[in-house]
């Protein structure tokens, strides 16, 4: 993101995205941010995807409710298609499972999978083969991803996000209290 473009933007909140190299893994040149009338569109079951993975890895910065909200959701217009953003907030140390249940934009979703035993044992097992390539993945990581700026270190504990991932394995985690 260069620094002028951040400097003459309109929005006040420009300054927060930083100046620098910004991650991205593709380009979507016909979105525009999803909101509540998109929803009806949206296939059940990547709702429920969308929903347990925010719910796994503790992502409670996709908010939408008929009031507003930030669902870090993008709508593909020319594919008719869901398109999902911004995982910056993974591994929360603040989460509030309440709170979550309340606001995500998928929340209905949630609770109609931990109502039904088919449905979480189905996510266990794709949790289980997901889980099994955490330590794979992170060792492959590029070493500069370790790195927030200049040698600075990520704020990422390796231990503390596999148990937090781990938690799929226990019977609480499929309940919000």
């Amino acid at each position: 993101m260069p620094q002028e473009l951040i400097k003459w933007s309109g929005r006040a909140d420009a300054s927060e995205l930083g100046a620098g190299l910004a991650f991205g893994s593709k380009a979507l040149p016909h979105v525009q941010e999803f909101s509540m009338a998109h929803m009806p569109q949206v296939d059940v079951l990547i709702r429920k995807d969308v929903v347990l993975f925010d719910w796994w890895v503790h992502n409670a910065d996709r908010t939408l409710t008929e009031k507003g909200g930030n669902p870090n959701l993008l709508w593909d217009l020319q594919h008719s298609k869901l398109a999902v953003i911004d995982h910056n907030q993974a591994f929360d140390t603040d989460f509030d499972p309440l709170r979550f249940a309340e606001l995500h934009v998928f929340h209905d979703s949630l609770l109609a999978i931990f109502d039904d035993l088919v449905d979480r044992e189905i996510y266990r097992d794709r949790l289980a083969a997901a889980f099994a390539e955490f330590d794979p993945a992170c060792d492959n990581v590029p070493p500069e991803w370790w790195a927030v700026d200049n040698g600075v270190p990520t704020e990422f504990n390796r231990d503390a996000v596999r148990e937090l991932l781990r938690r799929f394995m226990n019977n609480d985690f499929w309940r919000v209290a």
